[in-house]
């Protein structure tokens, strides 16, 4: 049997899922539009096909947001100050054979996938606290459709250069606004200098060898325009990941 204690926040917690989503659309953006922070935290090059132009990383990706509809007192609620909400997004609820999510999540993916986030991000759900901020964070594998910067020197010089740029598909900037969270990107890198060839550069168990180490990457926000959509900006975060063959 739960103590009391556990028992009252279990259902404080339950009520308050309750309460917010009571009337909540989760198609519907915030009212004044969000400020999505992205991050992405690469922990391995899995591999390369410089003939396809495909590179595989292992990654986290993150974003967090604010909306106002998920605010709540947590005095009202046996001191309940944070809550998990399904995230079981548009794109992957089918793939992913755990329904649609209960609030409203960005409309922001890497723009040259080779294979979609549904497919290779695992679910995950996201994480609100009382004042409305929501962090949401997915481990799973990028596979990037690259035009490689230096593969005309390749295989005589092993550094390769590839663009990831990540975005709105149907939210252009005045309705999601995108920046970066703890400067956008983190990773586990080598220096240029350095032969990694028999260095664990993963911390996790199961790694080993890795024939690829990541040297750099790098962040930056761009407000774009199209042809389609007259003057309205559609912010982009432009990475550029280099990465260098081991010997």
């Amino acid at each position: 049997m739960l103590p009391f204690a556990a028992f009252a926040a279990s259902k404080s917690s339950k009520d308050l899922r309750h309460d917010l989503l009571d009337g909540y659309d989760p198609l519907v953006p915030p009212t004044a539009g969000a400020d999505v922070l992205v991050n992405l935290r690469v922990f391995k090059v899995v591999g390369v096909s410089a003939a396809s132009s495909h590179m595989l990383l292992k990654v986290w990706f993150r974003q967090s947001w604010t909306d106002p509809r998920l605010v709540w007192s947590p005095g009202d609620y046996d001191n309940v100050t944070s809550a998990y909400f399904r995230a079981a997004s548009r794109y992957d609820g089918a793939s992913n054979n755990r329904g649609v999510n209960e609030i409203w999540l960005p409309d922001i993916r890497p723009y040259n996938l080779g294979e979609g986030f549904e497919d290779t991000l695992q679910p995950s759900d996201v994480l609100v606290n009382h004042t409305g901020g929501a962090f949401w964070s997915r481990p799973g594998v990028m596979d990037v459709l690259c035009k490689f910067d230096g593969l005309a020197r390749f295989p005589f010089d092993h550094k390769l250069t590839c663009p990831i740029d990540v975005g709105g598909w149907m939210l252009d900037g005045q309705r999601q606004r995108v920046g970066l969270l703890d400067g956008g990107y983190e990773g586990d890198f080598v220096e240029d200098d350095v032969d990694s060839s028999a260095t664990l550069v993963e911390a996790s168990a199961g790694s080993s060898f890795t024939e690829w180490d990541l040297l750099s990457l790098s962040a930056v926000v761009r407000n774009l325009t199209y042809v389609c959509c007259g003057d309205d900006p559609w912010p982009v975060v432009l990475y550029e990941v280099t990465i260098r063959r081991n010997a």
